[in-house]
């Protein structure tokens, strides 16, 4: 068994790395995912099996979780039995499901020692935040988590990771976020696509910020779905459009007149009254509608496809470009590809950010870079964060690289003062 000394150091570096974490977050930094793992009746292994027996189960348990994750992820042994997996740097929170699956099936092979086969039985906790969060948050969500798994009779129970605060604390953000769209208080950040070809920023993607009186900057993920619960999203994507929009017509025209993409939410892909305020939008500031991008999830044209197709058809008829974001993620399909209304096609980031370790999000990059163009789409590739990831992009043709290698999303006046500053010759 893991002596108590040894057992302590492990749980308190755990502690560190942790506090590390949480101490040095930042409301745009991606999340942090956190696994508990239990094993089930581990002192009936021992009592049979011997003590000896049950310490090489569990070096080997390590081992095995070890081998299955990446260096970037940390691995802890807490107790006798007790392990932890902290997921930094997640750009999608349901990645901690994955996480889950993956530790069931690498620990839920056979044991062998001996004559002896083995199979263990698990709970796992899990947990996600995003932005500045507190150790205690973490640490008690994935706690309740693992005891939900442990009810339910389950390894572990598949979570939808929104806001997992009180329902006090949403309801004073539901006020909050009221008031903050009724006097128009939130914020816009951009963050610029450089255009592969030229090297130069001729696009920028708008991003909603918020900073709550009572509690400080939200993260989107916790805020946006917040604002679909009270049904404002029309509100908000109005405010965006007019904003991004008045906003672009400032910028410096160094790289020419560049484009603003905004974000569009599912449930108005498929309204019709979607059409009418971005062309009010582009009436009441006199802007080129081909400089307005709308950026719309895979998943919102799957839930109604033929209206979510009329509709944006008509959008690029009025000469508002359409782009599909978070391609790749389990919803393509050859199908309705051929007909899809679009412009543009953003390939996630969770195949960029590992193209160079992982062949096959290199290769799904490629794949869908080629397939794109075959239709005439160009291609957006996001998260890049390193030379290295740039290079390997222009290598397999994408038009657009989008990522804090470039720039964090900025304030209106940083962004403009980043454009005035732009070199190529710095990034390539």
């Amino acid at each position: 068994m893991l002596p108590a000394v040894e057992s302590d150091i492990s749980r308190h570096l755990f502690i560190q790395s942790l506090k590390g974490l949480v101490e040095n977050s930042d409301p745009d930094d991606p999340g942090i995912g956190l696994l508990l793992i239990d094993i089930k009746g581990f002192r009936k292994i021992n009592s049979v099996f011997g003590i000896d027996q049950g310490d090489k189960i569990l070096k080997e348990t390590l081992d095995r979780l070890k081998n299955a994750f990446s260096k970037n992820d940390h691995i802890y042994r807490l107790g006798n039995d007790e392990f932890a997996i902290l997921l930094p740097g997640l750009l999608n929170p349901n990645l901690v499901n994955l996480a889950a699956n993956k530790v069931s099936k690498v620990l839920g092979d056979h044991y062998t020692f001996g004559q002896s086969n083995l199979k263990l039985g698990l709970n796992i906790g899990s947990a996600y935040s995003v932005g500045k969060y507190t150790i205690n948050d973490l640490l008690s969500n994935a706690e309740r988590s693992l005891a939900s798994a442990k009810g339910s009779g389950k390894t572990y129970v598949v979570r939808d990771f929104v806001e997992q605060s009180s329902d006090e604390r949403n309801l004073n953000l539901e006020t909050e976020l009221h008031e903050a769209l009724t006097k128009n208080t939130m914020e816009l950040y951009y963050q610029p696509k450089v255009d592969l070809h030229s090297g130069n920023p001729t696009h920028a993607e708008a991003l909603v910020r918020w900073t709550s009186p009572s509690s400080g900057p939200i993260s989107p993920m916790i805020f946006v779905p917040i604002i679909e619960q009270i049904g404002r999203m029309e509100d908000l994507t109005k405010w965006a459009v007019n904003t991004a929009i008045r906003q672009a017509k400032e910028w410096p025209t160094t790289w020419g007149e560049l484009s603003v993409a905004v974000n569009v939410c599912p449930s108005l892909v498929d309204d019709p009254e979607l059409l009418n305020f971005v062309s009010n939008a582009i009436t009441i500031w006199d802007i080129d509608p081909a400089r307005l991008t709308l950026e719309i999830t895979e998943g919102s044209i799957i839930q109604d496809q033929q209206g979510s197709f009329a509709n944006l058809s008509n959008i690029k008829k009025r000469g508002v470009k359409i782009s599909i974001d978070d391609f790749g993620t389990g919803y393509s399909s050859l199908a309705y590809f051929k007909n899809i209304p679009a412009d543009e096609l953003k390939i996630d980031k969770s195949f960029v950010f590992s193209m160079l370790e992982n062949d096959g999000d290199m290769h799904i990059t490629h794949v869908i870079t080629d397939l794109a163009h075959k239709f005439n789409l160009s291609v957006v590739a996001e998260g890049v964060e390193t030379k290295e990831v740039l290079y390997a992009l222009v290598d397999a043709h994408c038009d657009y690289a989008q990522g804090f290698y470039f720039s964090k999303p900025l304030p209106q006046e940083d962004f403009i003062a980043w454009l005035k500053n732009y070199n190529a010759g710095t990034f390539f």
